[in-house]
């Protein structure tokens, strides 16, 4: 898979990335914009044709990626409709993961974290520190308010997004000074 990728990198064309073993009907939409040994960053598009920003996602859990002229036809017309901006940062690191979390820490950008593939979002919230193999995480509920701290290893992390639609609502839910602290 991490070949089909990095040609799809390559090639800096819209894909489809199926990674849900369980339900390969669903997708996620955009570019490969970063490539290491474990993790594949993609820059998203929502159903809508807007920037969805970033996830990262293990390469071991896609199942299949494909280019399709009909739905790259149909986001073409919405993406252009909808006055598409490609958001998402350059990636240049060799651990896709560490730059994920450093960039969201730096930007002050609320992540959503999955761990051991739970297929759900398991927290979410700001980078507070990366030392090592850990990270802490001040982490928001969904009304934007202050939950708590987590704390855990790197290596459970399977699947990371950053500053999509889930994560910009979170943000513009928080309030000013929780935004500024770190």
């Amino acid at each position: 898979m991490k070949k089909i990728l990095k040609k799809l990198m390559d090639e800096y064309k819209f894909c489809c990335i199926h990674a849900d073993a369980d339900d390969t009907v669903k997708f996620s939409y955009g570019k490969v914009i970063g490539l290491d040994d474990y993790f594949a960053a993609l820059s998203m598009v929502s159903p809508d044709g807007v920037y969805d920003g970033v996830q990262l996602l293990l390469i071991d859990d896609i199942v299949y990626a494909e280019r399709s002229v009909g739905y790259d036809g149909k986001m073409a017309k919405l993406m252009k409709s909808r006055g598409y901006v490609h958001a998402a940062p350059t990636v240049e690191a060799d651990d896709i993961l560490q730059w994920g979390l450093e960039y969201a820490m730096k930007n002050r950008k609320i992540v959503s974290v999955e761990f051991e593939n739970s297929k759900i979002i398991d927290v979410s919230g700001f980078v507070e520190e990366i030392d090592g193999e850990m990270c802490r995480l001040s982490t928001v509920d969904e009304y934007g308010e202050a939950e708590g701290v987590s704390y855990f290893e790197k290596c459970r992390i399977t699947n990371l997004c950053i500053d999509t639609e889930d994560e910009q609502r979170l943000l513009r839910l928080v309030d000013e000074e929780l935004r500024s602290m770190g």
